[in-house]
C-alpha cells in the first residue's frame, strides 16, 4: 500500500520513529525495505534524515538494505547526506562505523551542497570534526555558486570552523566563488575581524586579490565601514590601498563617497 506521496507503511514507520511497528513490518515476507517514494527517498533515508538511529540500525539488519544503503533520492541526497545535513551526529557516526555498507561521503543535493558544506553552514562543529576525520572527504567541495566550506565559515565569522578546516593541509583558503570573491573578501565584507586576522596570519593569503569586478577585501571592508577590519588589512605590509576596481574607484574614494569620514582619516 502506497500513500499519495508514494510512501509505504515501512517508510512512514521508519521516518516517524515507530520502532516496534517497523520491526513487525520488516518481518513480513512481502516487505520491501528499499522501496523509494516519489521523491526517490527510501525508508533508510527517512529514518536517517529524522535522526531515528534505532530505526536506522534495524533497517540495516535486513539483508536487502546494506547493499543499497547509499541509494540517492531524486536530488542526489543519500541517507548519509540527510543525516549530516540535519545534524544527526549519532546516525552519522553509526553509518561510518559499518563495514558492510559503501558510502559516498561527498554526495550532494541539487545545489551541490555536500555534508561538509552543510555542517559548516549550520556551525555543527562536532559533526564537522567527525567528517574531517574521513580521508574521503573533499575539503574543497563547492556548491552551485562555487562557495566552499571555508568561504561560508569566513562570511559567517565561524572562526572555530575556519581553524578546523584550514588546520588540514588539503584545504585551500583562496578558492573564489563564481564572482571571484575569496574567503577573505567575504570575511572583510561582513566585518568578521577575528577571521580576517586569522587569515592574514597565513602565508598563502594575498590581501590584494580582487574579485571579477576588481574589488579587493579592503574595498569590501571600506564600503561597509568596518573600522577594525580595515585596520587589520592596513597592518599588512603588502596591502595596496590604491588598487582600483573595474570602474576606477579606490578604497579612499569609496570611504569618502560613502561618508565614512572616520575611515578617511
Amino acid at each position: 500500500m502506497n500513500t499519495i506521496t508514494g510512501r509505504t507503511p515501512i517508510s512512514w514507520a521508519a521516518g516517524e520513529g515507530r520502532y516496534e511497528t517497523l520491526e513487525l513490518l520488516l518481518q513480513m515476507r512481502t516487505a520491501k525495505p528499499n522501496k523509494q517514494d516519489w521523491d526517490g527517498r527510501t525508508p533508510l533515508s527517512w529514518a536517517a534524515g529524522n535522526g531515528h538511529n534505532r530505526n536506522v540500525e534495524l533497517l540495516l539488519e535486513h539483508p536487502d538494505v546494506p547493499p543499497q544503503a547509499d541509494l540517492a533520492d531524486n536530488q542526489g541526497r543519500t541517507p548519509f547526506w540527510w543525516a549530516a545535513a540535519n545534524g544527526h551526529i549519532a546516525v552519522v557516526r553509526g553509518l561510518l562505523q559499518r563495514d558492510d555498507i559503501s558510502l559516498n561521503l561527498n554526495a550532494s543535493n541539487n545545489l551541490n551542497q555536500t555534508p561538509l558544506l552543510c555542517a559548516a553552514m549550520m556551525q555543527e562543529v562536532e559533526l564537522l570534526r567527525v567528517l574531517l576525520q574521513q580521508p574521503e572527504i573533499n575539503l574543497n567541495a563547492q556548491n552551485m555558486r562555487l562557495r566552499t566550506a571555508v568561504s561560508w565559515a569566513a562570511q559567517a565569522g565561524y572562526l572555530t570552523i575556519i581553524e578546523l578546516l584550514l588546520g588540514l593541509s588539503g584545504t585551500d583558503a583562496n578558492i573564489p566563488d563564481q564572482l571571484g570573491r575569496t574567503p577573505l573578501c567575504f570575511a572583510a565584507e561582513s566585518g568578521r575581524d577575528s577571521v580576517v586576522g586569522y587569515l592574514l596570519q597565513r602565508g598563502d593569503i594575498n590581501p590584494n586579490t580582487a574579485d571579477n569586478v576588481g574589488q579587493t577585501p579592503l574595498l569590501y571592508a571600506t564600503v561597509n565601514g568596518h573600522d577594525a577590519t580595515i585596520q587589520r588589512l592596513l597592518e599588512r605590509e603588502d596591502i595596496n590601498p590604491n588598487v582600483q576596481c573595474s570602474v576606477g574607484k579606490t578604497a579612499l574614494w569609496v570611504a569618502a563617497y560613502c561618508g565614512h569620514n572616520h575611515v578617511v582619516e
